[in-house]
């Protein structure tokens, strides 16, 4: 806490300041602060997402050196799915890891392609090999693909990162579920997507999708795509949501517990807006927006209004965060 802060609140509890006088020092302490660092705060998402990557590279080059001792040498295998699915059908994609990164990306042709990279810590490469074989269960059917990588394997450490490229013309019921590890999806469109991990970030790119639920306890979430109806929520690290909607109405709904979060407000799109944080302020950078309340006082700032003009919302916005900034910008301002 700045010394500017402390003697305002120091003069607040000794009666030299009303409350009100205190709350229009804070605010006016806010907007200088803003002002003087607002390319930081500008950039506040991209640190916390560096600052996650910094540590989570720091405990992965511990963790390998104490698996070499524990565990034996690292070998890595790798084993390629290739196949096609039955036209007409919506295919149900289900990629799960419980240590590495899930990659989905458009493909070139009509079917598609998953490359599995195992890395197993044994005594022996027959060892390994046993292992890396036991590891990954894939089932591939007509209206299915399925690579189930998340049994943790005793008296080993293993490594599994699946990338998978899938035909673009399709509609898919996706879910992606990692433990340790990232998650990144571009370019694919979806009725449902599910993408979830314990420990690292989630990115949607160009994703069109009906319903997406993004979910991570300590990393960050970034998501540019077409919804009808986005919930991305994460403990510890910041959001940066561009949502256009599917339809009037779409919802795009984010949370997170100690982090900034960044809301991209598209262009030409009437948008209803929520916003709340009860350490942290709202920011907004949005032309023509019109605010029907707010509250801003020494705990708490919370934020209601419109974007874009007059008539019916076409996306519904709600921005949480308990320990963090909030916000607001025009799509041309990405």
């Amino acid at each position: 806490m700045s010394e500017e802060r402390l003697l305002i609140l120091r003069m607040l509890e000794e009666g030299k300041l009303t409350p009100e006088e205190a709350a229009r020092l804070l605010d006016a302490l806010a907007d200088r602060r803003d002002r003087e660092s607002c390319d930081e705060r500008h950039d506040a998402f991209r640190a916390w997402d560096g600052f996650g990557q910094h540590i989570a590279r720091q405990v992965e080059h511990l963790v390998r050196r104490v698996a070499s001792s524990c565990w034996g040498e690292p070998f890595t295998f790798e084993e390629v799915v290739e196949g096609d699915f039955r036209p007409g059908l919506d295919p149900k994609v289900r990629l799960m890891t419980a240590n590495g990164a899930i990659r989905v990306t458009p493909g070139d042709g009509s079917g598609y392609r998953v490359v599995i990279r195992k890395e197993i810590y044994a005594a022996d490469r027959a060892q390994a090999e046993e292992l890396a074989r036991r590891q990954v269960k894939v089932v591939s059917e007509g209206d299915a693909l399925i690579v189930d990588a998340g049994r943790a394997l005793r008296n080993t450490r293993q490594t599994v990162n699946i990338e998978a490229r899938m035909p673009a013309d399709i509609r898919y019921a996706g879910t992606f579920l990692t433990a340790n590890g990232s998650i990144d999806v571009e370019g694919l469109s979806f009725v449902v997507l599910r993408a979830a991990t314990a420990n690292g970030r989630v990115h949607l790119e160009e994703v069109k999708a009906d319903r997406a639920v993004c979910r991570t306890a300590n990393g960050s979430i970034e998501v540019r795509a077409t919804m009808g109806q986005l919930k991305a929520g994460t403990v510890n690290g910041g959001l940066q949501v561009c949502v256009l909607p599917l339809r009037e109405g779409s919802q795009a709904r984010v949370s997170t517990v100690n982090g900034p979060v960044r809301m991209v407000l598209p262009e030409g799109v009437r948008c209803h807006v929520e916003a709340a944080t009860r350490a942290g302020r709202i920011r907004v950078d949005v032309p023509g927006f019109q605010s029907t309340s707010e509250t801003a006082g020494l705990v708490g700032h919370r934020l209601e209004g419109f974007a874009g003009g007059p008539g019916p919302a076409e996306l519904e916005v709600q921005a949480r965060t308990l320990s963090g900034s909030i916000r607001l910008v025009r799509t041309a301002d990405l």
